[in-house]
């Protein structure tokens, strides 16, 4: 009965909230490639950080959300929590991540909060379906401890012949992998003499090396799918098992009255524990075909190079043509080698799987009968207080899912002070409040990674900046990281510690919120930092220097006038000489207001002429400016942005 217990524990850990939440969170993407989304991306980071993605291609920042909550394929890389990789495990991801999408949530408008809450968890957590699975197995428990009393040690018996079943598993696999060792030592034997004999030609060194790894790729390939499909058959074996339930399998004849008890409840467990044991390596085989799949077309579009070289340069004195006619003659002699070995393998797979299966059945026959005996000989049940003991600790086992879920939903509201939500109804609640509502959604099972789809979209500024408070609550008791979307450089202000900027599936620039938007290497961050506190102004361009006024700044190489940004708050006018103007990290320029905009009560837009009749435009705060005015403005040069307007690219930074 204790092994009970500790599934009881097991199965409900990590799903409740604890009152000290662990800080040991670390998140690495390695080498992540998504289809129209990012291309070898890595990143590494750990709690608190909260990621923002910057992007302006929406369906490229969804594509890449997906590939991070696992609902879309992912290409190429990894992703690790606590240094676990969850790839391509799908219920991993749903343990450990939480997705909130931009669509709206179909809600119960004529429930509660709370219960609209719960009733979702229920359904949208596949992974709570455990709990369904660990309740059904402690009822049968139960079942077997009211007929036959402690006597019945139904968890050592099935542990016996979950025992026997793994080793008929390890037995036949290792009878299986010498025939595989036998067949790789021949058939890497061919490919050599193939290529002494067929593929000796002068030049083609290289050639035949990309083949022989081409071809033994291709070969592990094979092996490994033959893997798959041999793991499948013995599931297929294995689930025969479950007839077992039936007539008394050991040939025993138990009283007319106790017969119910010899019946092999436990049968339906054991196959249930085998086949996630099978599972798991058919799930890492599975893992290697991807690889050997990598592998090979990474091989062939290797040789296709290698090869397209040397006729270009006519290093090798055949044609393409007669060179696919080689590889053709090579195929099919590989495929005749791969139909030796598989009638081979099969002839004695015929002899020696049968005779093992009926080893198999006569152990576990062995196992029931002595199981059985122990019935028959204690046919009592022990005293009273210790049977009712063991059968309340079995009850108590019993994890309520309903209500762990209402738990979990009172100590996160009571932690953020948000209880009075959870009695009204969602037509009841604000736009911002219902965001907030959407968030916690996800939570209500604890997990480790927040994942947000462009989560300020719709809201104003001050429900934004309210929003991003909620969200730094949540984050601070929870100990999870963040990772979110957005096309705005408000959006990164008010909640990001650190930014990664794609374009055109490519990652511009990673880091630190502020280093990155101190040096945008892309020019739709730049210019969404513009929309806030840069100026933009056109310069005079003199090919190959750039000039900007009568100051020349540099050598790019463009077709056409770049444009120039620069901080506002770097940006002086001055009717006196500014008494910083000797520094040389400043540029300086003289002339005359020819025009003024007033933008807000503090801030106007001024045409500005140089003596030497070059106008262009600034920002100014300060006060009595008139037309006519003359004065410096002043800018800091490590300020000074410069992009190209064709080709819409950064060219210059100071």
């Amino acid at each position: 009965m204790e092994s009970s217990e500790f599934n009881s524990l097991t199965t409900s850990k990590g799903m409740k909230f604890k009152s000290e939440q662990s800080f040991e969170l670390n998140f690495s993407i390695i080498n992540l490639t998504v289809d129209k989304a990012v291309k070898n991306w890595s990143f590494e980071s750990s709690y608190p950080d909260c990621l923002a993605l910057f992007s302006n291609d929406e369906i490229n920042s969804e594509n890449l959300i997906k590939a991070l909550m696992g609902s879309v394929p992912i290409m190429q890389g990894k992703i690790l929590i606590d240094k676990k990789e969850v790839t391509y495990n799908t219920i991993g991801f749903e343990r450990k991540m939480a997705y909130v999408d931009l669509q709206l949530q179909s809600w119960n408008k004529l429930f509660s909060i709370q219960y609209n809450l719960a009733r979702t968890a229920m359904r949208n957590k596949p992974f709570l379906q455990d709990i369904s699975n660990h309740n059904q197995k402690i009822k049968t428990d139960i079942e077997n401890l009211k007929d036959t009393g402690l006597n019945l040690d139904c968890g050592y018996f099935k542990e016996k012949l979950i025992n026997i079943i793994k080793r008929f598993i390890r037995e036949t696999q290792s009878t299986r992998t010498n025939f595989i060792k036998e067949y790789e030592f021949q058939i890497i034997h061919f490919h050599k003499n193939f290529v002494q004999e067929k593929f000796n030609f002068s030049g083609c060194e290289t050639l035949s090396d990309i083949l022989i790894k081409k071809f033994t790729a291709e070969e592990e390939n094979i092996i490994a799918n033959n893997n798959l499909l041999f793991l499948q058959s013995l599931q297929d074996r294995i689930a025969s098992l479950e007839n077992l339930t039936g007539e008394c399998f050991c040939g025993c004849s138990p009283p007319k009255e106790r017969r119910s008890q010899f019946q092999l409840r436990e049968i339906i467990f054991v196959v249930k524990e085998i086949n996630s044991y099978l599972n798991k390596k058919v799930t890492n085989t599975r893992s290697e075909i991807r690889t050997t799949l990598k592998t090979c077309n990474n091989h062939n579009q290797n040789f296709n190079n290698e090869l397209n070289r040397l006729l270009s340069y006519k290093q090798i004195s055949f044609t393409r043509a007669q060179i696919d006619q080689i590889l053709e003659q090579w195929i099919d002699l590989a495929e005749v080698q791969r139909i030796k070995f598989n009638m081979k393998q099969d002839f004695v797979a015929m002899q020696l799987l049968p005779d093992e299966m009926h080893l198999l059945l006569k152990n576990i026959k062995d196992e029931i009968k002595i199981y059985h005996d122990k019935i028959l000989k204690h046919p009592e049940l022990e005293e009273k207080e210790t049977y009712q003991n063991h059968l309340k600790l079995l009850y108590n086992s019993l994890i309520d899912a309903r209500d762990l879920i209402s738990k979990n939903i009172f100590m996160l509201f009571k932690e953020l002070e948000l209880n009075h939500l959870l009695t009204m109804r969602i037509t009841q609640l604000t736009v911002l409040e219902r965001q907030i509502i959407k968030i916690l959604q996800q939570l209500i099972v604890p997990t480790k990674i927040l994942i947000l789809h462009i989560p300020f979209e719709l809201l104003n500024y001050d429900d934004k900046e309210k929003l991003a408070i909620w969200i730094k609550k949540i984050q601070k008791f929870l100990k999870i990281i963040i990772i979110f979307t957005t096309n705005t450089q408000v959006d990164i202000n008010l909640l990001a510690t650190s930014v990664t900027v794609i374009e055109n599936e490519i990652i511009i620039q990673q880091g630190k919120i502020g280093d990155v938007t101190d040096k945008p290497l892309s020019l739709n961050l730049l210019k969404e930092i513009n929309k806030q506190r840069i100026n933009t102004s056109k310069g005079i361009w003199n090919t190959p220097n750039l000039f900007f006024y009568n100051v020349n700044l540099g050598k790019f190489t463009t077709d056409n006038t770049p444009t120039i940004a620069f901080k506002s708050n770097d940006v002086l006018f001055s009717r006196k000489k500014p008494k910083f103007a000797f520094l040389k990290s400043s540029i300086v320029i003289k002339g005359v207001i020819k025009g003024i905009t007033k933008i807000n009560e503090k801030t106007s837009y001024l045409i500005f002429e140089t003596f030497t009749r070059e106008e262009f435009e600034v920002l100014s705060s300060s006060e009595n400016i008139a037309i006519g005015v003359t004065g410096w403005i002043s800018i800091t040069k490590n300020s000074i942005f410069v992009f190209d307007g064709k080709n819409q690219q950064l060219i210059g930074t100071w």
